[in-house]
């Protein structure tokens, strides 16, 4: 018996006996090959005759009664070969196009690729009679500028359809750039009917998509020069990155079955005033819509997430409605959106992120979601918002988020206290002080007992045009510690407590102020009113016993003070307290003699007494005692609900006519249900109003 090798050897003689003296090893049918391999009996297409239009590569040839297996096709096999006007790779070769390939020939018109798997690079290339590419689904990677056709007439495009299958143009040197793929702007239509996920950024000329059945995702760039685009009857449910970036279209329909916009994906779209979100939406990217010219947005409910400055510069919004289920208002969603005259936002949301709506520099009401919790640094600064209702359900505001434009300011009742977050403090404030008791050399020396230091505040509550200020719960500062973690002793601080020597007071909600009006202090709100200028030689001691509490420093590095809130002395156009706490609240400096003479202080039945006979508020030449409900009158805003108890009953001020009144005793037992404004007969004790989406805990 023959050996394996001397049959290999006669093999190969017997076709070197067919082959030319030419770079190929061997012919059939005009289409030249090479070997691969006499073990596994493959070969590779090499070029063909001088002579041949048509090209039609088999899966397998036959030659002196053996087969061989044809697996790929050579770089630039048939590159410059201008008499080829098609290509035909036979259904089941599944072959790999080597790079160039077919660069160059000037005549290819048609080429159908059946169950080709890889395109590579500029296999293609400058081939300007090309007019269409159907790319069947068994393709998975296509070479950068594999139809990169520069030389084809811009008034006639070609057309590219994607067939069925599961791959997407995801190779190393394509990077899912079909930009790469073709490099030109004189496609002008598309049919898609596979997933790919970037389309390209320099499609110019393409005008017309046809999105088949199974596609479910619109790519990037695809959309950008399309007009009146319809995708509501596809089942697309991811917009891709950029998808309409740029895009000068006026309207654009949203797939109904939509889950995902992606970031950019219709950001600048100049001409695109209004566009529906549908109620299968869960998130938005970021910048999504930044700097688009839509007017007005429905927000669905299905809405879980927008991104990061997503609706940023969009300068036509007017007004906007934060759905509960979006729990979080991004950094930047809103930035220099300067036409927002509105924004509402219903129960669900907890978290403002900082600069949200910084600069809408027209917004000028803000209904807050009674679930909100923080309300992040600058939030809405330079903004022209001049009243606020902070509901019960804030915990934390930071520096700067509520703008320079306020006028009223109303903290609803909680018995725990706000936290509001001041400038940060350097570390080095813990170093040696101007204080000769507790100056120290080293940080570390000041963890070892307590310290006194400078330190100043900024409020987010700075306002000095603050006219009207309801105090419903006890505020507290926070301050950030800064500096490298590495250099904070973390674990020593947090065992320690610190005091606060500060003679700035810029950490008050109201500061040198000389506008306020009307004050409401709710029960339980510790010392409001306090001395602000200096600390007065026969104050002091109690001062720093009473007032200045502990300043804490906790595992996050936060300083805590429970800060002072108003300097009476400051007070010069008071013209009204209403003291909610049948105690009178301490104040350690005068009032102006202008209020004490013309203001008017309103407290609970039965403290009269204690008023008059107090140093401070004895001093008032009007006191009176009145029912006081447990909230405050909300300044009788016109879109602001105020109730007022008196000797008739409940009386509901500015609610609509269509609301329905729920009275709830402590136990949650209801007492009466009515649309009406006045609901008389209620016995004396404690109860809950439920208005709409409002809840007031009064007393009668």
């Amino acid at each position: 018996m023959k050996s394996i090798i001397q049959k290999l050897w006669m093999f190969m003689v017997m076709l070197c006996a067919s082959i030319s003296a030419s770079a190929y090893d061997f012919e059939v049918d005009e289409i030249y090959y090479d070997v691969n391999s006499l073990e596994e009996m493959t070969c590779d297409v090499a070029g063909c005759s001088s002579t041949l239009t048509e090209l039609i590569i088999p899966e397998y040839i036959q030659l002196n009664g053996r087969v061989l297996k044809v697996c790929d096709i050579k770089d630039d096999a048939f590159s410059n070969n201008h008499l080829l006007t098609k290509v035909v790779f036979n259904a089941g070769l599944q072959a790999t196009v080597g790079n160039n390939a077919f660069s160059g020939c000037k005549n290819l018109a048609e080429i159908h690729f059946n169950d080709v798997i890889n395109i590579g690079k500029k296999s293609f290339y400058n081939c300007p009679k090309l007019k269409k590419i159907d790319l069947p689904g068994s393709v998975y990677n296509i070479g950068q500028s594999a139809f990169a056709l520069s030389e084809i007439d811009s008034s006639e495009g070609i057309d590219v359809s994607f067939e069925n299958g599961d791959g997407i143009l995801n190779g190393p040197d394509v990077k899912d750039k079909v930009d790469l793929v073709f490099y030109n702007r004189n496609i002008k239509s598309v049919n898609l009917n596979r997933n790919i996920t970037n389309f390209g950024d320099t499609w110019g000329m393409l005008r017309n998509v046809t999105i088949g059945s199974e596609v479910t995702m619109f790519p990037s760039y695809m959309g950008r020069y399309l007009n009146n685009v319809d995708l509501s009857t596809t089942n697309v449910t991811e917009i891709c990155d950029n998808a309409f970036r740029g895009s000068q279209s006026n309207t654009i329909s949203l797939p109904s079955k939509l889950n995902s916009i992606g970031s950019r994906a219709f950001a600048g779209t100049s001409r695109l005033e209004s566009i529906i979100l549908p109620n299968t939406l869960i998130e938005i990217g970021d910048y999504a819509f930044q700097g688009s010219s839509i007017n007005s947005i429905q927000f669905p409910n299905t809405l879980e997430s927008i991104g990061y400055g997503c609706f940023s510069d969009c300068s036509n919004l007017t007004g906007i409605s934060i759905p509960g289920s979006l729990t979080i208002i991004p950094s930047n969603a809103f930035y220099f959106c300067y036409n927002i005259r509105e924004v509402d936002m219903q129960d669900g949301t907890e978290y403002i992120d900082e600069d949200a709506f910084y600069d809408c520099r027209r917004l000028t009401k803000i209904k807050f979601s009674n679930t909100l919790k923080r309300i992040g640094k600058d939030a809405f600064r330079d903004t022209k918002i001049q009243s606020v209702i902070i509901p019960s359900s804030v915990d934390t505001i930071y520096d700067g988020a509520l703008g320079e434009s306020l006028e009223k300011i109303i903290f609803e009742p909680s018995d725990k206290p706000l936290y509001y977050y001041s400038k940060e403090i350097d570390k080095k404030s813990f170093g040696p002080t101007s204080h000769p008791t507790y100056g120290y050399t080293t940080y570390e020396q000041a963890c070892a007992k307590p310290q006194v230091f400078t330190a100043s505040y900024q409020s987010p509550f700075i306002q000095n045009s603050l006219t009207e200020l309801s105090l419903g719960r006890t505020l507290v500062t926070l301050s950030y510690l800064y500096g490298e973690d590495d250099e904070l002793p973390n674990d020593e601080i947090r065992s320690r407590t610190y005091m606060i020597w500060n003679r700035n007071y810029s950490h008050m909600l109201v500061v040198s102020n000389n506008e306020l009006q009307k004050v409401t202090i709710h029960d339980g709100i510790d010392n409001p009113f306090l001395v602000r200028d200096s600390l007065k030689s026969n104050y002091t001691s109690y001062y720093y016993r009473q007032y200045y509490h502990q300043l804490c420093i906790d595992e996050h590095n936060y300083v805590t003070n429970f800060a002072p809130i108003l300097s009476a002395g400051k007070l010069q156009k008071l013209k009204e307290i209403r003291c909610m706490t049948a105690t009178p609240p301490d104040v350690l400096e005068d009032f102006p003699v202008g209020v004490y003479m013309s203001a008017k202080v309103y407290v609970p039945q039965g403290s009269l007494n204690d008023y008059k006979n107090d140093p401070y508020w004895g001093k008032f030449w009007s006191i009176e005692e009145m029912d006081i409900s447990g909230i405050d009158e909300l300044f009788a805003e016109k879109d602001s609900i105020s109730i007022v108890v008196s000797d008739i009953g409940i009386q509901i001020f500015n609610k609509d006519k269509k609301t329905i009144v729920r009275v709830f005793s402590i136990s949650g037992s209801l007492i009466a249900e009515t649309t009406n404004d006045l609901i008389p007969n209620i016995p004396g004790g404690i109860y809950i109003i439920n208005i709409g989406n409002k809840n007031f805990k009064i007393k009668i």
